[in-house]
């Protein structure tokens, strides 16, 4: 993939995340009847509305130690949503990309970048790692291989569900 492709893919992850409050509210319409919403942590439900859907049972128990890990003290309400929406896009982005995100190596990079990007100086140690662990184990993500456009999403979905959890906490 030419490095002119690779940027324009980079540039579409930030800016769905970064557009997330209008891309969202947009859909307010759509979700509003629903009793799951996200709210700020001082309870400002028109800043943006999303669903966060539950995980299956097993999969719930798998992110749980993610859920506890971002929910402690080191970690603001703040940033649970950023992590919330960023994870919620990107499994959205994974989901619809046909061209440029089509082996585990290209999901790990632009994942990294977006990452990078997205939460440049944000860090909470072992978290990232904590998340790296997980999706290693439930997707494999040999370099070489196809990615799973059906697993990983719904693990991306996962982390994003216990991220927002976690502002329950």
């Amino acid at each position: 993939m030419s490095k002119g492709k690779k940027l324009a893919v980079l540039g579409a992850l930030v800016a769905a995340y970064l557009s997330r409050g209008g891309y969202l509210t947009s859909f307010k319409n759509k979700i509003d009847n629903s009793p799951i919403k996200v709210v700020t942590p001082d309870g400002d439900e028109n800043l943006s509305v999303l669903i966060f859907k539950e995980p299956v049972a097993v999969i719930k128990a798998k992110v749980e130690p993610i859920r506890g890990a971002l929910s402690e003290g080191a970690v603001v309400k703040e940033m649970l949503l950023d992590v919330a929406y960023f994870y919620h896009e990107f499994a959205s982005i994974v989901r619809r990309d046909v061209n440029h995100i089509v082996t585990n190596q290209q999901f790990a990079h632009y994942q990294a970048l977006a990452l990078e990007l997205a939460f440049s100086g944000k860090t909470t140690p072992g978290i990232g790692e904590m998340i790296e662990v997980f999706l290693q184990e439930e997707t494999g993500l040999e370099p070489d291989t196809e990615i799973n456009k059906v697993v990983i999403p719904q693990m991306l979905d996962a982390i994003a569900w216990a991220a927002y959890e976690g502002t329950k906490l």
